[in-house]
């Protein structure tokens, strides 16, 4: 298996890395002893091809996986004046545990090898610093021994090593021009690395957009059905599968009179994005005391008109979508209402006022235009 071979395996099955890797131009560097990447000017994957070929396939994609997991947690970049050497091992403890165990050389640093040698738990999906703070506090003798561009420490386990991590130089601005591009264009919602990225990027984590469609995909299977629309391959003569079905959503617009027009105007626009979202069927209606006619989405966007300036009741909206039988409902509102204390779908809620915290609510999060 050649590098390109083990990129592709990569994309098929852990498809987060393997689009990052995709975007990397593969430069062969024998002056490095392994594997490095660069994000600036362009983003270049050097690797010596003496070196890669000595490994097992396994063990191929899991050093890629471990070098972009580095990567999109900017270890690098975070050093700050910390000990190279015990940084290098706190990073390798937070990435190794997202890697298939298959994946990593017997002697790799993981956190349940480090807990046990320490006799302490470590929580797990934490941030880099979390381990080093806690090497710092814990490792009162230990000593990580340099060579040759690794870290090595003893413990219970045996010698456990890793890469010294290769600090490089990029300016504020080149830094934060890499993690807009990589938080646009990476779907990181719902995967593994998910919870240690929220510390990382916040504008994507805590933005309403990125909740909201993470809401409207995360965890949900595109729907199948048989049809003779589509013939089957395999069978000529039978119904194949139509997959792009996807989940039924409701987007429910509250139009009462606490609602200020520019708000509503401005959400209308924002709604544009949602519109990316493949696989799904969203209708969307307007609402108050009662409710306007549903209609699809690319409808509503090009034909939007306020309608209604009354009060605020969401039982109405809430029967709608039992009504309809949809999956999810996803109601825009400043949460002056008339709230039933139940609800029979999933319902996110986007508020445009941060002080209602009430737990009838449940997933909320906030409109911030």
């Amino acid at each position: 298996m050649n590098i390109t071979e083990a990129i592709t395996s990569i994309l098929l099955n852990e498809p987060l890395y393997g689009i990052l890797a995709s975007k990397f131009s593969i430069v062969i560097d024998r002056t490095i002893s392994k594997i490095r990447l660069e994000i600036y000017p362009q983003l270049i994957l050097k690797y010596n091809d003496e070196w890669f070929t000595q490994l097992n396939n396994n063990h191929k994609k899991g050093v890629l996986i471990h070098e972009f997991i580095h990567l999109i947690f900017l270890h690098p970049y975070r050093i700050e004046n910390r000990e190279l050497p015990l940084w290098s091992v706190a990073c390798d403890i937070a990435v190794n545990q997202y890697i298939n165990n298959d994946f990593l050389f017997d002697n790799s640093i993981t956190i349940d090898k480090i807990a046990v040698f320490f006799e302490k738990p470590l929580e797990f999906h934490r941030s880099a610093e979390y381990y080093y703070d806690f090497l710092i506090e814990n490792w009162k003798n230990g000593e990580v021994r340099t060579k040759n561009g690794t870290a090595s420490v003893e413990t219970t386990s045996g010698e456990l090593k890793g890469d010294l991590l290769v600090s490089q130089d990029y300016s504020e601005s080149e830094l934060n021009l890499f993690k807009y591009n990589l938080s646009a264009s990476l779907n990181i919602n719902g995967s593994i690395i998910e919870n240690g990225l929220k510390e990382i990027y916040p504008e994507i984590f805590f933005n309403w957009k990125y909740i909201l469609k993470k809401f409207l995909s995360h965890n949900w299977r595109v729907k199948k059905r048989k049809s003779f629309r589509r013939i089957s391959r395999r069978y000529p003569g039978y119904p194949g599968n139509i997959r792009n079905e996807g989940i039924n959503a409701l987007l429910a617009i509250d139009e009462s009179a606490s609602m200020a027009d520019k708000t509503l105007y401005k959400f209308v626009n924002d709604v544009i994005e949602i519109n990316k979202i493949t696989d799904l069927k969203i209708d969307v209606v307007n609402f108050d005391t009662t409710f306007s006619m549903p209609v699809s989405l690319n409808r509503y966007l090009k034909t939007y008109k306020r309608q209604k300036r009354g009060a605020t009741d969401y039982t109405q909206v809430l029967k709608l979508g039992e009504k309809m039988r949809v999956d999810l409902i996803v109601i825009f509102t400043d949460g002056e209402g008339f709230l039933p204390d139940y609800q029979n779908q999933k319902v996110l809620w986007i508020l445009t006022k941060k002080e209602l915290t009430s737990k009838k609510f449940k997933e909320v999060t906030y409109y911030d235009p």
